[in-house]
């Protein structure tokens, strides 16, 4: 492993991302606060669909969440949050005249309803229906989508804790990380240098024009000093390498944020999608097509990197975009 000092390298927070309802459009940030689950409100809600009138069961859940793997035009859904009223006000490009509709993040739930059990992966968990279900109608187009399938918006039970995915392999047995309605783990960590190497090869290929940052929805994006046009006279920090962020076992944030390496994110045919058209690259399937080549593993396309808390959990400090971050250990 490589020496465990801090300050051996830095970077710089570039960008800072949550997705108050998972798989619709993010909420760009220039500062913000942390949650036991991550990043506050980010994927608090979840678009449920239900097929029946039962709540079901843990074993047999009558709800599972709907992504944009199944149906791209969530991206048309914006969130915006009030953190001072601490709502979640969610709007529509492809219907602008049709009113926000407002859903709060946390404390009593509308008319006292009850959990229902819902599925997010191979995780069931008991979560509340907050309603939305016309307002989503009204918001997408709609043509293809079954009638006899409800859509609705969901927010976790006060009283569920979801435990980070169950490959507990790849995270301290003492850590007690829990997560919302993200995939897997509660931040998701990405460099403006691996994004470059990875327009160098698409633009190679016959790309007409760089691939976004959005397409890998990252909740913290990094640069390296030079690049942001940062410079500090006391030293000289080296360029951030592509993927180098691979190697990052713990690292600091500001001063008080320490998030520790989790899991490398496999990538999906979310990447595939414009996170403002709802266009699906079905052709040529980039960036995945292009990742393949020289970012696959036995656990899928990789970009970009999974963390968790260091533990104890650092409820309430918050993350600045222009925050320093400091490699305080190497992986092997």
């Amino acid at each position: 492993m490589h020496p465990a000092k801090p300050n051996t390298f830095r970077a710089l927070v570039t960008g800072l991302n949550i997705y108050p309802v998972k798989s619709c459009r993010g909420v760009s940030l220039e500062e913000w606060t942390l949650a036991a689950t991550g990043l506050q409100y980010d994927r608090a809600f979840v678009i449920g669909v239900s097929s029946g009138e039962s709540s079901g069961s843990q074993d047999s859940p009558q709800v599972r969440f709907l992504s944009q793997r199944q149906w791209p035009h969530l991206v048309h859904v914006i969130p915006e949050v009030d953190a001072e009223k601490r709502v979640v006000r969610l709007r529509s490009d492809w219907n602008p005249a049709l009113p926000p509709l407002e859903l709060v993040p946390e404390g009593a739930v509308p008319d006292g309803r009850e959990p229902i059990w819902l599925r997010i992966w191979s995780d069931t968990v008991r979560a509340v229906d907050v309603g939305g279900g016309e307002w989503l109608q009204q918001a997408m187009d709609m043509t293809d989508w079954d009638a006899s399938r409800r859509l609705s918006v969901y927010r976790m039970a006060s009283d569920w804790e979801r435990v980070v995915e169950a490959q507990r392999k790849w995270i301290p047995p003492e850590a007690d990380s829990i997560v919302a309605f993200a995939d897997g783990y509660p931040f998701l960590l990405t460099s403006q240098a691996s994004l470059a190497e990875l327009n160098r090869r698409l633009l190679a290929n016959g790309r007409d024009e760089p691939l976004p940052m959005d397409r890998f929805r990252p909740n913290i994006v990094v640069d390296d000093l030079q690049a942001a046009g940062r410079t500090d006279a006391s030293r000289a920090d080296p360029p951030l390498q592509p993927f180098e962020e691979d190697r990052w076992q713990r690292v600091r944030i500001g001063d008080k944020v320490v998030l520790r390496i989790a899991k490398p994110c496999a990538r999906c045919r979310i990447t595939t999608t414009n996170q403002f058209t709802g266009e699906v690259d079905e052709v040529h399937r980039e960036p995945l097509q292009t990742l393949a080549t020289f970012r696959k593993s036995s656990l899928g396309v990789l970009f970009g990197q999974n963390f968790i808390h260091e533990e104890p959990r650092q409820i309430g400090r918050r993350i600045r975009v222009g925050d320093l971050v400091e490699v305080m250990e190497w992986r092997e």
